[in-house]
């Protein structure tokens, strides 16, 4: 039989077939684009829609490895909610440790050879009972008010999937307005920055929301509101219900104004005629109750320099670094990578026998930029690193019958040993060993 080359397209379509699965095709003519908003440019690889998220379950996401946002709402009120990877509910199991029962294994396996499983799980289980893991929460969500927001022509928000950055942009009369944030690898901060357009200036009001969806009523909330050397600071503390195993959680936003004025209001800062806003925001956890006394978030804030481009650049040089090491091309065509999520999903739902190939393009792309921006100190969690609820499904942690496992299979494969280390960890917790940073061999042969 003659070998002939096999191009990713004919490979992957002739997995599925063999597999009795849907057919692999381009599917041409299967609709046709909307215009894309003329002031936005589409990146490389990444994800656009031309409609505000309504909800947070819809937002786009940034993160880096430890620190994530999801950005939702509209021009008008947009939503930020800040995530950590160590949010975590304390319930008192902080100092559990497993049960021996090693010296259980004969017997139990002699009831289940023998076809008594209940008497077997009886064993096994006598003398501990479930504990529960402890669940993942959400800090607070920033608010960003701009009432006076009223026209937005040509809306558009984006995901570079090899910058980590999101953005939304529109126009009015006077032109284009832009906001974009990423969260930096490099800096470790959230940084988020309001454009107006020509001629135009951002009047907006920063508050924190902290009644998201299962928020337990046993955390109490602090907000404060300050001006410190010309910048405004957001903070925001949870207290958690004491004797369970840690105090608290923190976030601050630092808002940095390019021109006219920024007020303490109460808990809220409010900004005034400004040319340009600049938003870094910092999060941490905490043990005790004195840990947060010396502001050691605003004294790091205060630190970072305001300057959106220059943080950008020191975070896209490790980003993409990171990001560009696979890629996978089915050789979509020019269209349809104009095409929103929006028109992909509805193209894909309208012919459920065919495997959208530019869809299928699209979630490779979003697998490995989700993965790689929840990866770092810690695993992905059940939803990566991003929550908007404190009553997350199956405490939003780390499943390890099979969940983990799956999340971080192409881990290896695909030269990210660094995002691995977050699970290399989590092993060593589990088995009790000293935490080893593991240096991989990637593809090709290539040291990791």
């Amino acid at each position: 039989m003659t070998d002939l080359p096999v191009s990713r397209r004919r490979l992957l379509a002739t997995a599925a077939l063999t597999a009795g699965s849907a057919a692999l095709i381009p599917a041409v003519g299967a609709g046709r684009a909307a215009a894309v908003a003329p002031q936005v440019t589409l990146p490389e690889r990444g994800i656009y829609d031309a409609t505000a998220a309504s909800t947070w379950t819809d937002g786009f996401l940034i993160g880096n490895g430890e620190y994530g946002a999801v950005l939702y709402g509209t021009p008008a009120l947009e939503k930020v909610i800040f995530n950590h990877h160590r949010f975590v509910m304390p319930n008192g199991s902080r100092g559990v440790t497993p049960p021996v029962i090693s010296g259980r294994l004969a017997g139990v396996r002699d009831k289940a050879l023998a076809g008594n499983y209940g008497g077997a799980n009886t064993d096994f289980a006598a003398g501990w009972s479930l504990r529960w893991t402890q669940t993942y929460h959400p800090g607070f969500e920033l608010q960003i008010s701009t009432p006076g927001m009223t026209t937005a022509n040509g809306y558009a928000r984006i995901t570079d999937f090899r910058t980590g950055e999101v953005t939304s942009t529109w126009t009015d009369s006077n032109g284009t307005w832009t906001r974009r944030a990423f969260a930096s690898r490099a800096d470790n901060v959230v940084v988020h920055e309001l454009t107006p357009a020509s001629g135009r200036s951002i009047e907006a009001t920063l508050s924190a929301n902290t009644s998201l969806a299962g928020v337990p009523g046993s955390v109490r909330f602090t907000t404060q509101a300050s001006i410190i050397d010309g910048s405004g600071y957001l903070n925001l503390r949870g207290t958690y219900p004491s004797g369970q195993g840690a105090f608290g959680f923190e976030g601050v936003t630092r808002v940095v104004a390019t021109g006219g004025t920024v007020a303490a209001n109460g808990s809220s800062i409010v900004v005034t005629a400004a040319t340009r806003l600049l938003l870094l925001t910092k999060l941490d956890r905490y043990e005790s109750p004195t840990a947060w006394d010396s502001k050691p978030l605003h004294a790091a804030l205060a630190a970072v320099r305001a300057d959106y481009a220059e943080l950008r650049t020191r975070h896209v040089t490790l980003h993409s670094a990171m990001y560009d090491r696979s890629r996978l091309d089915l050789n979509v065509s020019a269209a349809d990578r104009q095409l929103s999520t929006t028109e992909l999903i509805a193209r894909q739902n309208a012919n459920r026998n065919t495997i959208d190939v530019a869809l299928l393009e699209r979630l490779y792309d979003s697998g490995r930029y989700l993965f790689i921006s929840s990866s770092g100190v810690l695993p992905p969690r059940l939803t990566g690193i991003w929550a908007g609820t404190w009553n997350g499904a199956w405490a939003d942690d780390f499943t390890t019958d099979a969940n983990i496992n799956l999340q971080v299979a192409g881990g290896n494969i695909l030269d990210l040993t660094d995002a691995m280390q977050g699970y290399f960890r989590v092993l060593c917790w589990m088995c009790g060993s000293p935490v080893i940073i593991f240096r991989g061999v990637g593809v090709g042969g290539r040291r990791g």
